[in-house]
């Protein structure tokens, strides 16, 4: 089963502009990732990077849904 089978996953995530939210959030948590010295805060980074990864992947994988 995948999210577009679902009848709320249109109208709610893509016409509702939650893919175009996600994507500044994305740019903005880019941001902030890159501002986390790993020196300081290895943990923070590395739970960060994973965030990051899985927002993008997410992203990506949410605009196959509209070909």
């Amino acid at each position: 089963m995948f999210d577009d089978d679902y009848p709320y996953n249109r109208p709610v995530f893509h016409e509702g502009g939650l893919l175009k939210v996600l994507e500044e959030c994305y740019d903005e948590y880019r941001h902030i990732y890159k501002s986390i010295d790993k020196k300081v805060n290895l943990e923070l980074k590395e739970r960060s990077e994973d965030t990051l990864t899985n927002l993008d992947r997410f992203i990506k994988y949410k605009k196959t849904e509209l070909q």
